[in-house]
């Protein structure tokens, strides 16, 4: 007389996290979540269900293998004249286009077709299964692996194959997939047809077809469809989801190599995207370090303008830790001196362009010559307008995007002194009259 005997299926399980794990346990009548299989007898369960690679158990277990990496994932040993071999993962595809067997028994064709396909779809390369031989011992299968899912050359990226005997199998389920639900109901239908003592059918008997009425079968069939249209609308909308996130990344790091180093950069680097930034506003920009000789020190940059030839502005630009300096406003004063000397001509306007208390968030961040409202006064009667690198990828943004034009940015800059805003603020009377816009032939 058996005693403790449980309801079968007894299943296994390995490797899950604990949320599928239970998952799996409300499906099954006998269930248990092991971290090793010393912690059990294995001829007293029927299956395992593995995320990652299966381990060496006991030939009478059937399986339901999910692997986790594509590269080199094993499903267990299979039968061969020629020694120990592995069915995993070795070889990858790039394949598009793909063969689904039509062979496969009505539960299993389902979930491939609804569940796998469209994972398959997503990715660009997939592992390809194969016998890999252990110890150099070279041979052939006595049993292949019965292809679910294949490239245009044949090579299988998902099957099931005879473990011990040609009763017991192990399924091959590919990487991505999430929900285990689907393929182990799918298995268990399966291999009742196999052993209807160790995995009899489970549910209510009266779902099972032969016990529907026309009319329970007509609604069954729409409610699957219902579910299927669910499920496909649901995938379709992850793979969309997955592109965009995937655009959306690489729309991240190019913006961080681009226009948001002027919220990030000092140095050369800075100034070099200072200068592609007023480029797109619509100036003229000049590199005064390209131009003078080595050591020779004036302003970073040197801008005109396409439509007034005659309108020069030095633009000297900082990266700094902490906030603007009205040391850096003296410098640009010695440039204008410099450029008088040089011209005869003061320029048209001197920008102090900054990428202050560079490390903190934009956001935290504190108005640009906030403490020395003193200094900005005495620079912006000269033509001096400072300008936060915040408002500059706020301008190339919107100048990008088409919701301010070209000659409205270069209007914005050359008609302000004082601190730069944006949207200029209507009346303010940090606006320079126009007809100071142009260099003038007069001291400085």
């Amino acid at each position: 007389m058996k005693v403790g005997t449980k309801p079968h299926p007894q299943i296994l399980i390995l490797g899950f996290q604990d949320a599928v794990a239970q998952k799996i346990i409300s499906a099954v009548p006998t269930a248990r979540v092991i971290q090793s299989l010393t912690e059990v007898e294995q001829i007293e369960f029927d299956a395992i269900l593995v995320k990652g690679n299966l381990p060496e158990v006991e030939p009478h277990l059937y399986a339901l293998v999910f692997a986790d990496d594509p590269s080199g994932a094993g499903f267990g040993e299979i039968l061969t004249t020629g020694g120990r071999a592995l069915v995993k993962y070795g070889d990858t595809t790039r394949a598009t286009e793909f063969e689904v067997s039509e062979e496969l028994p009505g539960p299993l064709l389902r979930v491939v077709t609804e569940k796998l396909m469209p994972l398959v779809r997503q990715h660009t390369t997939h592992g390809v299964l194969g016998t890999h031989f252990m110890g150099g011992r070279a041979g052939y299968t006595i049993s292949q692996v019965v292809p679910w899912v294949s490239d245009t050359r044949g090579r299988v990226i998902a099957g099931h194959f005879p473990r011990a005997t040609e009763e017991e199998e192990c399924w091959c389920i590919p990487p991505d997939v999430v929900d285990p639900i689907p393929w182990l109901t799918a298995a268990l239908e399966v291999w009742n047809d196999r052993d209807s003592s160790r995995f009899p059918l489970v549910g209510d008997w009266r779902d099972r077809p032969v016990w529907r009425t026309h009319e329970e079968t007509k609604l069954t069939a729409e409610l699957d469809e219902l579910l299927a249209e669910r499920t496909r609308f649901e995938e379709t909308t992850a793979v969309r989801e997955q592109r965009l996130r995937q655009n959306l990344a690489s729309a991240r790091d190019i913006a961080d190599k681009s226009e948001r180093l002027l919220l990030t950069a000092k140095g050369a680097v800075l100034v070099g995207t200072v200068a592609a930034t007023l480029e797109i506003l619509g100036f003229r920009v000049e590199d005064m370090d390209a131009v003078l000789p080595e050591g020779q020190e004036r302003e970073d940059l040197r801008v005109s303008q396409p439509g007034d030839p005659e309108w020069v502005c030095l633009v000297e630009v900082r990266g700094l830790a902490g906030g603007g300096a009205a040391s850096d406003l003296s410098r640009l004063e010695r440039f204008r001196l410099l450029f008088f000397q040089e011209t005869q001509s003061t320029p048209s306007g001197c920008w102090y362009v900054v990428n202050q208390f560079v490390d903190l968030d934009p956001d935290r961040r504190a108005p640009l010559m906030g403490s020395s409202p003193s200094d900005v006064e005495v620079f912006a009667q000269v033509g001096g307008l400072v300008v936060d690198t915040r408002t500059l990828f706020r301008m190339r943004t919107d100048v990008i995007g088409g919701t301010l034009q070209q000659d409205q940015a270069i209007n914005i800059l050359q008609t302000q002194t004082g601190v730069l805003t944006y949207p200029a603020a209507a009346g303010t009377s940090e606006k320079r009259p126009r007809g100071r816009s142009s260099a003038t032939r007069s001291g400085p």
